[in-house]
């Protein structure tokens, strides 16, 4: 999998994105059950469908366009209903991606 940076480590992921032991448990949970599945990847941005109890949701992940590449900073999309900075599904296709990048 190619991106123009490093993916950030787990570590990263749970304090700068996810950010919620909760959370992120439940992002493991729905890679555990395979219910994650990258969908399409364009250069820097990764499409992910995650499912979960009631429905599918469209995650997408890439380069945030206003930073500089090596700032590393991610933007995150997910078409759930969640107010959060962070949902399940998004820390969900943060882990398929890291997953995915140290194959």
């Amino acid at each position: 999998m190619k991106f123009d940076y490093s993916v950030p480590d787990i570590l990263e992921i749970k304090e700068k994105y996810v950010k919620s032991e909760t959370i992120y448990r439940r992002g493991q949970s729905l890679i555990d059950n395979e219910m994650c599945t990258l969908t399409s990847e364009s250069g820097n941005k990764f499409n992910f469908i995650v499912e979960d109890r009631f429905d599918d949701f469209n995650v997408t992940i890439s380069k945030a366009d206003k930073k500089p590449a090596s700032q590393g900073e991610l933007s995150l999309q997910c078409n759930c209903a969640s107010h959060l900075d962070c949902c399940p599904h998004v820390a969900t296709a943060l882990i398929m991606l890291k997953i995915k990048y140290d194959e």
